[in-house]
């Protein structure tokens, strides 16, 4: 299949998006999970540039079998271009840092049906924080001299962020008029500039697309997670997309969408592991100098990443929005911010819940009984919201100006479903007449800062608080 003459710590060269797939999946897992390289040979280099994770494997305590029928045409779709199953790379119980006999023997079994010279076995490791250690081993065929030896690997510092040239401009060609019905009402050339820095992929990925299709061409999605079969139901998993990253495949649709964008797909946390000066290194050192160009979106179940956003959208001054579902799906809220424009922060209008996670709460709400729908309409209004946020102060356009209306109520909660939902106050019952009311309805809450709130300060203006904060990893609640 290929010619390579592989040689004793030969380097391999693992892209840095797919490093993180391997080991955001397998480090999450129980030991015996698994998957396959697919990589690039040029000469005597090996570049990894995908990994189809193994989903569905009969995995034991002690032992990982491929689900070959599912796998194969996978592998086959992934190999359709000079690219080659070169690889195997599955975690070990603690303790079990090597290759076994029986990985060695399939390796060698690979190599006789396929004649190839060479099969690299990856054994991983869990460590603390679902990470994973990695060891390369290459196998080579039974008639040959050379004994099974461990190979180094490196990881590739750069992200593959957009389509290949030559797919790019086929796809410009024949989408040069995409965006013609929607330029009176988005400033194009505005959103052309805007970056959206992203966590959670999972029930936000139409937003992302949708966004796309509003000329946003500059993404960094967080998400550590893949797609799984329960999240056919409520999120846009696809059977197709089962056992990819959920990052992977929001920005498969994205350049789908619009090829001229720039999509950084992180299969990470924004954990206490990425520091503020590596989250600047990785959505660009622009947000420093052009805070208003970047919007901070955070839509995740994990208290604490949704903190740790809103910290970082004030310490660095940039627009900020936020999603949050309620149990069952009946109802969910939503809240933004602007500096300069509206006046409290996150944190002025949810410090209750920041004090409840002080104090030992942990959130037991899963997405049980909540539909596609109730994502979907969600999603809707974080767009609106959205545009009014990128597109503030356009002179062309229709969003530039409504923000200005809403500053001092950027706290949204919305009664999604016509079931008694989990929404406890009286505000619905006084903005709406019973009569015409039944779901589907929206509040716009207006909101104060709060005196010394421990985020902002509140001072009532977000600009004050820009660059006070030290290290956005400490002292969230």
């Amino acid at each position: 299949m290929f010619n390579l003459r592989a040689k004793a710590k030969t380097k391999i060269r693992i892209k840095k998006e797919v490093f993180e797939k391997i080991i955001a999946t397998l480090g999450s897992q129980i030991p015996e999970q698994g998957g396959y390289t697919i990589s690039n040979i040029e000469g005597d280099k090996v570049t990894i540039n995908d990994f189809i994770y193994d989903f569905s494997a009969n995995t034991s305590v002690a032992a990982y079998s491929p689900d070959t029928a599912i796998m194969s045409p996978k592998i086959g779709k992934a190999i359709a271009s000079d690219k080659y199953v070169t690889g195997i790379v599955h975690s070990h119980p603690d303790g079990c840092p090597y290759y076994s006999d029986a990985d060695e023997e399939y390796a060698k079994r690979i190599i006789d049906a396929y004649y190839i010279p060479f099969f690299d076995v990856g054994v991983g490791q869990r460590r603390k924080g679902n990470s994973l250690d990695i060891r390369f081993f290459r196998v080579y065929p039974r008639k040959s001299h050379k004994k099974t030896e461990e190979v180094l690997y490196e990881v590739a510092e750069d992200y593959e962020t957009e389509l290949k040239p030559k797919v790019k401009s086929d796809h410009e060609r024949v989408t040069s008029h995409k965006y013609d019905r929607i330029e009176q009402a988005i400033d194009m050339d505005v959103m052309k500039k805007k970056t959206i820095v992203a966590l959670g992929s999972g029930g936000a990925q139409l937003y992302y697309v949708d966004m796309a299709r509003c000329g946003v061409s500059k993404y960094v999605v967080f998400d550590h997670d893949y797609y799984q079969d329960t999240n056919i139901a409520n999120q846009y998993a696809e059977i197709s997309n089962l056992g990819k990253g959920k990052v992977e495949v929001a920005k498969e649709k994205i350049l789908d969408v619009n090829p001229s964008a720039s999509v950084k797909a992180i299969q990470r946390r924004l954990d206490d592991s990425i520091s503020d000066e590596e989250f600047v290194s990785l959505v660009g050192k622009g947000i420093l100098k052009h805070p208003e160009d970047y919007l901070i979106a955070a839509f995740t179940d994990d208290f604490y990443a949704q903190a740790r956003a809103a910290a970082l959208a004030v310490k660095y001054g940039t627009p900020f929005i936020s999603a949050q579902m309620y149990k069952n799906g009946d109802a969910a809220e939503v809240f933004f911010s602007y500096p300069g424009v509206t006046a409290s922060c996150h944190r002025c209008a949810t410090e209750s819940r920041y004090q409840a996670y002080r104090h030992g709460f942990n959130n037991n709400v899963t997405s049980s009984c909540s539909t596609i729908f109730s994502t979907g309409r969600v999603n809707a209004i974080c767009g609106q919201i959205s545009l009014m946020l990128l597109q503030y102060g356009c002179e062309r356009g229709r969003y530039g100006k409504i923000l200005d209306r809403v500053a001092d109520r950027n706290f949204i909660q919305i009664n999604i479903t016509p079931f008694d939902n989990v929404i406890k106050n009286d505000i619905f019952d006084g903005a709406f007449d019973k009569e015409f009311a039944f779901c589907d309805s929206t509040v716009w809450i207006p909101q104060e800062p709060n005196n010394n709130c421990p985020l902002c300060g509140g001072e009532g203006n977000l600009l004050k608080s820009k660059d006070r904060i030290k290290d956005t990893r400490r002292d969230l609640i």
